[in-house]
């Protein structure tokens, strides 16, 4: 992404990640999303798909990754993974 390392206080993604191509597609895609997130900010991803893949990228780039359970009001059912910067 064209933005420099700690930029954002909040970095989202929402149904969005599952579309890039390939498991080290998404891995990049959601290293990239801790990189622009400052050391204070939050990450929010949520997504039907590539949960668990998202929460280990996370934990590599240096962050503490918690994910909820099922949102079932939603369809697909979808999860969420909030994570901070240690």
């Amino acid at each position: 992404m064209p933005f420099e390392d700690d930029e954002f206080d909040l970095v989202a993604a929402t149904l969005a990640v599952h579309n890039v191509e390939g498991d080290s597609g998404r891995g990049e895609a959601v290293r990239e999303l801790a990189r622009v997130t400052s050391s204070t900010g939050q990450i929010l991803i949520l997504d039907f798909s590539g949960i668990d893949l998202y929460a280990s990228e996370l934990r590599v780039a240096g962050c503490d990754p918690q994910v909820s359970g099922s949102i079932r009001s939603m369809f697909p059912w979808c999860r969420v993974v909030q994570a901070s910067r240690k």
